[in-house]
């Protein structure tokens, strides 16, 4: 067994071949421009970890959007760099989650949020802050994600029954914070 790796190896290394050598002409192309970051975050648009208020929307704007009659928010979690706040009513649950990033990863923290990880992800076309919606049929959950400033909220009912659209547009009505 050890000999036939050794063997395998020997050909991969044999078969990779040297480099080719750099071009000693002019008429080489030049290399490719390198993506520029995004400019950092202004002053303004940064919040501190201590800042954070993940109970931000009241019982009434929370009923209003997703209908029902939900309780005033309650925090549910502390942690360093993410606060969590829960509203509840008699069949549901929303659960408000806001993540601080470091304000130099906002861009690479946005890109990511499109990556799909449990359940179907789609963004939501012209939304301001370039939201995605996540439906997780498999245990009954949604939610809507968005970055602003260097915050990364997610709004997540606990209880997603209806279809995918009517789902969505309960968590879109909710108030975005300022």
């Amino acid at each position: 067994m050890i000999r036939s790796v050794a063997v395998l190896c020997a050909v991969l290394l044999a078969s990779c071949g040297e480099p080719a050598p750099p071009p000693s002409d002019d008429s080489a192309p030049a290399p490719a421009a390198s993506v520029q970051p995004a400019p950092p975050l202004a002053p303004s648009q940064v919040t501190a970890v201590d800042a954070i208020n993940a109970c931000y929307l009241t019982a009434a704007q929370v009923s209003d959007a997703m209908g029902g009659s939900f309780s005033e928010g309650v925090t549910q979690q502390t942690i360093p760099q993410r606060r969590a706040c829960a509203y509840d009513a008699r069949e549901n649950q929303l659960r408000v989650n806001v993540t601080w990033i470091e304000p130099a990863q906002v861009e690479a923290w946005r890109a990511a949020l499109a990556r799909p990880l449990a359940g179907q992800r789609t963004p939501i076309e012209g939304d301001p802050d370039g939201a995605i919606f996540q439906m997780q049929a498999d245990i009954g959950t949604c939610a809507i994600y968005f970055v602003r400033g260097n915050l990364e909220y997610e709004l997540r009912s606990m209880t997603c029954r209806g279809a995918p659209d009517a789902e969505r547009a309960k968590l879109l009505r909710l108030p975005r914070p300022a």
